[in-house]
């Protein structure tokens, strides 16, 4: 598919579309529609995606908060916001993302983010909570997707142990097809957890 044929105003851009890099992660288009919807965006919010990779839910983001609104893409790894920034400068229809190498913990400013998305894996659940806490305000809705399960036990531990509201998780488990000699099979991808929840 043609990087100018995706002007449809709906979640999920085909992942086809995007620049990819072998060892880059993207976040699937059907765990991305998924994802979008927990995040709950309006038009003129003020977003945050950390460990961003290919920039899949950065673009996805920065489409839907429009031009009032904002996205900030982080991931700790220069070719991954190198990706992200040609995916972001090709899909994105508004100027209204930044893109940085950047690690969470060593994040620094007094800007609070009506969403966050953690796309990223790390051990340190608790210090990343800590830091999504500075960040945000009450009412912030925060998603994270976890390969991982201790990844997704430790997430939703934290959400209920710091008082989240409207906390959720669904596991997601996807099949795509694809076409062999004989008509199609269908492929398992990963199990997903996404976990969600509004800030305390």
């Amino acid at each position: 598919m043609d990087l100018k044929q995706w002007d449809y105003d709906v979640y999920g851009i085909p992942d086809e579309v995007f620049f990819r890099s072998e060892g880059i992660p993207m976040t699937k288009r059907e765990i991305r529609i998924l994802s979008l919807s927990n995040l709950m965006l309006r038009r003129g919010m003020s977003v945050m995606d950390i460990g961003c990779g290919s920039g899949s839910m950065t673009v996805e983001i920065s489409n839907i908060v429009g031009p009032d609104g904002s996205v900030m893409g982080i991931d700790i790894r220069e070719d991954a916001v190198d990706l992200a920034a040609k995916n972001c400068a090709a899909l994105c229809r508004y100027r209204n993302y930044t893109v940085e190498m950047a690690d969470i913990y060593d994040f620094r400013g007094d800007r609070k983010f009506d969403a966050v998305f953690v796309g990223g894996g790390t051990v340190e659940i608790g210090r990343l909570f800590d830091k999504i806490t500075e960040i945000t305000h009450g009412g912030s809705r925060v998603v994270v997707n976890a390969i991982q399960l201790h990844t997704a036990y430790q997430s939703l531990d934290e959400m209920i142990r710091r008082g989240y509201s409207d906390v959720d998780v669904v596991q997601a488990m996807i099949s795509k097809g694809m076409r062999t000699s004989e008509g199609y099979a269908m492929i398992a991808r990963n199990p997903i957890f996404v976990i969600s929840g509004a800030s305390p």
